[in-house]
């Protein structure tokens, strides 16, 4: 398995999921509490990485939380989509090593299980086919598919909800 440094604004998200997972609401900003959650995402993921990679000096790095939501959509379903895919991405690229058995990572899973939970059609085979290779537009107002159209998820969920 290869690792990566994920994205400033997955790491942003994947702290403000947390954050809703540990608290059960949506804050409509960035704190402190999410930007130390991100902070301490990024250490874990450059752990992993440096696990997996330990002869590579020459990594590209980088040093940024993100300091905003960058997409959020409005719709419940579509909005809990992208906060579990940034925490699933995080979690996944921070498997190397020992990294799972650390306290943030366990915090990370936690909050990814709180969202399964509370929202089963998350990890629904009937709801979630073929969402994984979804993107975000680079004036972070739109989902992409994997040749850059512009999907409107909100529409697909409550088409498929209806359909099942």
């Amino acid at each position: 398995m290869s690792a990566f440094l994920v994205t400033p604004a997955t790491l942003i998200t994947a702290a403000y999921a947390t954050q809703v997972a540990m608290g059960g609401d949506y804050a409509p900003r960035v704190t402190p509490v999410t930007e130390a959650l991100a902070s301490a995402y990024l250490y874990m993921n450059r752990d992993a990485i440096k696990q997996r990679y330990p002869n590579d000096a020459d990594m590209l790095w980088h040093n940024e939380i993100g300091t905003h939501l960058d997409f959020l959509p409005t719709g419940f379903l579509a909005r809990d989509f992208v906060l579990h895919r940034a925490m699933s991405c995080l979690s996944y690229q921070c498997t190397e090593g020992d990294v799972p058995n650390s306290r943030i990572f366990e915090v990370l899973s936690n909050a990814i299980c709180w969202f399964e939970a509370n929202h089963p059609s998350l990890t629904s085979p009937s709801m979630m086919p073929h969402l994984w290779d979804l993107d975000v537009s680079e004036d972070g107002k739109h989902l992409l598919d994997y040749e850059g159209q512009p999907r409107d998820i909100a529409k697909e969920l409550s088409q498929r909800s209806r359909a099942a």
